[in-house]
């Protein structure tokens, strides 16, 4: 059970800065102060939340209480850790957004998942308001309200008296923008609402937005401009062509929609337009995939990725919950690390820069100059000063590298990795004119190109080994040696009918004859070379190793 904890934050900001120091440290204690310290913001926020509908769910309330605490304290725990201890600004404000922005999520996600979709819109309003700072200044004392809370309670103090006055007279169309803006925020392809939830939802909307509660009018305007709103945004009549078309969709858009008649009113007339759902620009698979794309660049920076993810929500119904999260959670993804994660953001930015030049001078057939570095002991990128031209033809990505692919003048192929690529400018001569790339004999060259396959030409240049692929049998170990050749060949092999022990098969690949040996004494337990010229030279690469290796009695 959550502790109902409102007791005085003491702290001032010098001190929950030394607190949190400390406790990144591992100092329990600093932890247990900063708990006892803001413990009161969860305490309030689960009162606040649960009142409207505790009566409701007595059997869960415990559980209920439980789970937004858990919610809360990850939510506190996750500030404390990502708190910017240079930033001018409290640690009270910003950890209260934290909380109450986890908690919220967490409470819609209870009420949405037991199905309580009839909560007055008074009720509603209470649940999703950003902070009621008269209530908690009853419960808090006054000095532990932030600068920011003191702030929002004198502007709400200020609408108030306003915002009823504003909304006096309105006109069709604004209605039209409010039906628009609830059905973008609450309804998805996947989840409709029905004509019931966009009544409730549109009161509460303009409880929330003015202040005060308002009717939006008789029921018959709302169906009369929610009529307005499928004429102009839809199709004027469903064909198969027309399908993805439709802005809104609801129940029955394919038979003559203007004919229809709310279901379910007052005056028990049928009906067929009702369970709304507005056709955002994302479909969620699409969001998920485009939030999964964000989240693991290289390129891009932690307030990037934060920024562009927000974008993205922004365009979802609230509904919507994204791949990092399990219901409960958001995804953490410092939880996951990949090998690129901790370069420097600066040089991702220099990367990413080089890609969209050469990508530019790929698709205007031009060429590139840069220099081409090499790592020193210090981590430094150096060059010994000579600029490389290259006509790059292709970008991409293997075993976590961008390399391009490209002719150097003098006709030879070669695969150089970007991100030891700097400098890259698009060539161009004395007048400023663009120089034209060289076409090649290459079959992924642009003006040869005939049904380049990049899959099978990277499983061709293993490690991107610039010599000319050959025919190679291998022999590998039953069942290891096939997930190892669908690693690093894909589908690009081919298995032999031929004898061989029993827990062995033999394979013919088509790779690099000088790459093929590191591959093959890096899987030496699991693949055997058959091809003798190559088995000559493993020998020799592992004699000079035994030789290196031996014990000099050191």
């Amino acid at each position: 059970m959550c502790e109902d904890m409102l007791e005085e934050n003491k702290l001032s900001d010098e001190e929950a800065r030394k607190l949190i120091c400390l406790a990144r440290a591992g100092d329990e204690t600093a932890k247990e102060k900063l708990m006892e310290a803001y413990a009161y913001i969860i305490g309030y926020l689960v009162r606040k939340m649960m009142r409207p509908i505790s009566f409701r769910v007595q059997s869960r309330r415990e559980d209920w209480e439980e789970e937004l605490c858990q919610r809360g304290w990850a939510a506190f725990f996750g500030g404390v850790g990502r708190f910017d201890l240079e930033a001018s600004n409290r640690f009270s404000t910003y950890i209260w957004t934290c909380v109450s922005v986890e908690m919220r999520d967490e409470f819609s996600f209870l009420i949405n998942n037991y199905g309580i979709t009839d909560l007055s819109p008074r009720s509603r309003a209470v649940i999703h308001e950003t902070v009621d700072c008269e209530e908690i200044a009853e419960t808090v004392a006054e000095e532990s309200l932030t600068e920011d809370l003191a702030d929002e309670k004198k502007t709400q103090d200020s609408l108030s008296g306003t915002a009823i006055k504003y909304l006096e007279g309105e006109s069709s169309v604004r209605l039209a923008l409010q039906i628009l803006e609830v059905l973008k925020q609450y309804s998805s392809e996947s989840d409709p609402i029905t004509k019931t939830q966009l009544l409730d939802l549109l009161t509460e909307y303009r409880i929330r937005k003015y202040g005060k509660s308002a009717s939006p009018g008789a029921r018959n305007t709302i169906t009369k401009t929610i009529e307005e709103i499928l004429a102009e945004a839809d199709p004027a009549e469903y064909t198969e062509e027309s399908a993805k078309q439709y802005q809104i969709l609801y129940s029955g858009y394919k038979e003559d929609r203007l004919k229809g008649k709310w279901e379910g009113t007052a005056q028990g007339k049928s009906a067929t337009i009702s369970d709304l759902a507005l056709v955002h620009l994302f479909s969620e698979e699409q969001l998920d995939k485009l939030i999964q794309i964000v989240r693991f660049s290289d390129f891009l920076s932690e307030e990037e990725k934060r920024d562009l993810i927000g974008k993205l929500l922004r365009t979802a119904s609230i509904r919507y919950r994204s791949p990092f999260s399990d219901g409960k959670m958001r995804f953490d993804p410092k939880a996951i690390h990949s090998r690129l994660s901790g370069m420097d953001a600066n040089r991702n930015q220099e990367i990413f820069k080089s890609l969209n030049t050469i990508k530019e001078a790929i698709n205007k057939y031009g060429r590139i100059r840069f220099h081409y570095n090499r790592y020193t002991s210090d981590h430094k990128l150096v060059h010994d000063g000579t600029f490389w031209e290259l006509s790059p033809y292709h970008i991409v990505v293997y075993h976590e590298k961008y390399f391009c692919i490209g002719q150097r003048s003098g006709g030879n192929i070669y695969h150089l990795r970007i991100d030891l690529m700097t400098d890259v400018k698009i060539v161009k001569d004395r007048k400023g004119r663009m120089k034209t790339f060289e076409n090649s004999t290459f079959a992924g060259a642009p003006l040869s190109i005939t049904n380049w396959d990049p899959e099978k030409y990277m499983s061709e240049h293993i490690y991107m080994g610039y010599d000319d692929p050959q025919p190679i049998l291998i022999k590998i170990k039953i069942p290891e040696g096939y997930t190892i050749l669908q690693d690093w060949f894909g589908d690009h092999y081919e298995k032999l009918d031929v004898r061989c022990e029993e827990d062995r098969d033999i394979v013919r690949i088509f790779t690099s004859p000088s790459m093929i040996v590191p591959w093959a004494m890096q899987y030496g337990d699991f693949v055997e070379v058959l091809d003798k010229k190559i088995r000559d030279r493993i020998r020799r690469k592992l004699e000079e190793m035994k030789e290196r290796y031996e014990d000099r009695g050191e």
